[in-house]
């Protein structure tokens, strides 16, 4: 499959983020470790029945380093125990929620 001219370009972009952005090391599931973009309140959640406010962190990942049905896998960023919460893919990165591990 070839990628159109916007999507290799895209490619080329997260790879440059990755080398010279990452604040992070990430591993997934006890996997390899690679660079992610933490940020610690990114994310709002609901706490409690009152619907408060809280805020969760989130880890900005390749595409390419995120399991199948990544909900519910350990991940480790920065050597602190998370799970991962939520996912949101754009299609070469994808954006983790990350919970509290149990």
């Amino acid at each position: 499959m070839t990628l159109n001219p916007f999507a290799r370009l895209e490619s080329r972009i997260s790879v440059a983020v990755f080398r010279r952005l990452a604040n992070a090391v990430v591993s997934i599931a006890g996997g390899e470790e690679f660079g992610g973009v933490f940020d610690d309140d990114a994310a709002t959640g609901n706490v409690g029945p009152l619907g408060m406010a809280g805020t969760q962190p989130t880890v900005l990942v390749p595409a390419s380093k995120v399991p199948d049905r990544p909900v519910g896998q350990p991940i480790l960023v920065n050597g602190v125990a998370y799970e991962i919460a939520e996912t949101f893919p754009d299609g070469v990165d994808v954006r983790l929620v990350l919970g509290v591990a149990r």
